[in-house]
């Protein structure tokens, strides 16, 4: 395949890919919209959730336990050894369902929420249900079936928002929520098997599992710090300031952390195998992944701005102090936020050449440093304020090394993988400025919240886009061109 037809598929796939992430954030992100402007669940019935989460999350970790990424990565893969995979992953799953109903009272008192263990039990059967589908998914990812894979994805977001919206008006919360998700992973998985021609044969090669245990499990240990490095404050907060807190803390990262995790899969989806294609092409294997860092910056930058300047004019929860310490928390999460969103392209780069133990010991330092960090805030002050402070401070002086290592990994540097980025949050920052200054205009009017959101949205996009074809920051060429709008891209591309 000639190099020009690498990099059609790869913009096709990144685009099918984008639309399927997309949606999906954007179902995520809406459930939560209603469910906070409505009061169907309050700071209890989310810190319920959260807490059943923490465990499930922590658990999900060892569906596939790295091997799934070595469908993607291996050069050979044979009937023999998806097989292989496929039915130690199911052996898998059924053991992780079994532990989580039957432990679950244990493990929730463990993370201080007692009160989420039957939660919990209606989320056992996501294993199960996930492990089914991994091989299938992993094989249509290696071929660059995004399309397929994207349409997939969609109708489970959509299964899950229907779900949840449905149960939570009837007052069911938590438990809403939970049968939502177990909902969209059955959709998913059906999906998967419906989509790929393999199907598992009955074979079993130990040395298959022997072979790829050095990769798969250094990258387990860096998902395992990864987790650790996402969930710390949750953890904390469930721990030793109680349910109301964790409730409070995990809506705040659903509003502006979770944008930041979802949102960028949209290209991490399609960077493994992309990055896999070109790593013996040092000059290919650099420049994409400096135009996916760029881009993405591109992005997320104003988004996140924007959710965080517009949060309090859709944000109708019962009980004004709770606003307010949602507010603030929403503000203080985000440093935290954009970097963690560009930190996620990380991995790619360790997969793609097959360094998952420096990914592992990248991922350890990161994570041991925000744990201190919070350690420390949570003694001294005790609030859910001071774990969302020391978080975004603790991510901000981390981020040049941990960002700094896969560059270097790529051929790159700090600073010149760092100037795409560095320009689409200069541009971010005066967009918020002139959005600030529209909001103060306003104050003194009395227009609905309705239009006032309306003239803050449009300024934004006006301001973004205007700074955009005055600076032409390097990554909105490429994100223009992914989505087909070519003829704008042309023009935004640097000179």
């Amino acid at each position: 395949m000639s190099s020009d037809s690498r990099v059609s598929q790869t913009h096709r796939s990144t685009r099918w890919n984008a639309i399927g992430r997309g949606l999906d954030a954007a179902v995520r992100y809406g459930v939560v919209v209603v469910l906070v402007q409505q009061g169907w669940m309050g700071s209890y019935d989310w810190g319920l959730f959260e807490g059943a989460l923490l465990i499930t999350g922590f658990l999900d970790l060892f569906v596939d336990l790295g091997t799934g990424q070595t469908v993607v990565q291996r050069t050979e893969v044979t009937q023999r050894f998806s097989a292989t995979i496929f039915w130690f992953n199911l052996a898998v799953g059924i053991v992780l369902s079994l532990l989580l109903f039957l432990l679950a009272p244990l493990l929730s008192s463990l993370i201080g929420i007692p009160e989420c263990a039957p939660v919990m039990r209606v989320l056992a059967p996501t294993f199960v249900v996930a492990s089914l589908g991994l091989v299938q998914r992993c094989l249509l990812a290696r071929e660059m079936e995004f399309g397929g894979i994207s349409r997939v994805n969609a109708v489970g977001a959509l299964v899950y928002g229907a779900t949840a919206l449905f149960l939570a008006a009837r007052g069911h919360g938590a438990w809403g929520l939970a049968t939502g998700l177990v909902a969209s992973v059955c959709v998913q998985t059906i999906g998967y098997w419906w989509l790929s021609p393999w199907r598992p044969s009955l074979e079993f090669e130990r040395q298959h599992l022997k072979e790829i245990y050095h990769f798969s499990s250094r990258l387990m240990g860096a998902n395992l710090t990864g987790y650790l490095l996402n969930r710390i404050d949750r953890v904390l907060a469930a721990r030793f300031l109680g349910t109301e807190a964790l409730g409070v803390v995990g809506l705040a990262r659903r509003i502006v952390v979770q944008p930041a995790r979802l949102l960028p899969m949209v290209v991490v989806g399609t960077l493994v195998p992309s990055l896999a294609r070109v790593k013996r092409s040092p000059e290919q294997f650099r420049a994409r992944y400096e135009r996916a860092l760029a881009g993405l910056a591109y992005l997320m930058a104003p988004v996140l701005l924007g959710m965080v300047l517009t949060a309090d004019l859709w944000m109708s929860a019962k009980g004004a102090a709770v606003d307010e310490q949602l507010s603030r928390l929403i503000w203080l999460f985000l440093p935290f936020a954009l970097c963690h969103a560009l930190l996620s392209l990380a991995g790619p780069v360790y997969v793609a050449l097959g360094r998952t133990d420096l990914m592992l010991r990248v991922g350890a330092a990161l994570g041991t440093w925000l744990v201190i960090a919070d350690l420390i805030a949570l003694w001294v002050w005790d609030s859910p304020e001071a774990l969302a402070a020391a978080l975004s401070l603790a991510m901000l002086t981390a981020f040049p090394f941990a960002v700094g290592v896969p560059l270097r990994l790529a051929g790159s540097g700090l600073k010149e993988g760092l100037r795409g980025p560095s320009a689409s949050v200069t541009c971010a920052l005066a967009m918020a400025a002139a959005v600030g200054g529209v909001r103060l205009a306003l104050e003194a009017s009395a227009v609905s919240w309705s239009i006032e959101l309306a003239v803050v949205v449009l300024t934004g996009v006006g301001a973004y886009a205007g700074l955009s074809l005055l600076l032409k920051p390097r990554g909105a060429a490429d994100l223009l061109f992914l989505v087909g709008a070519h003829r704008l891209g042309a023009r935004l591309a640097p000179r």
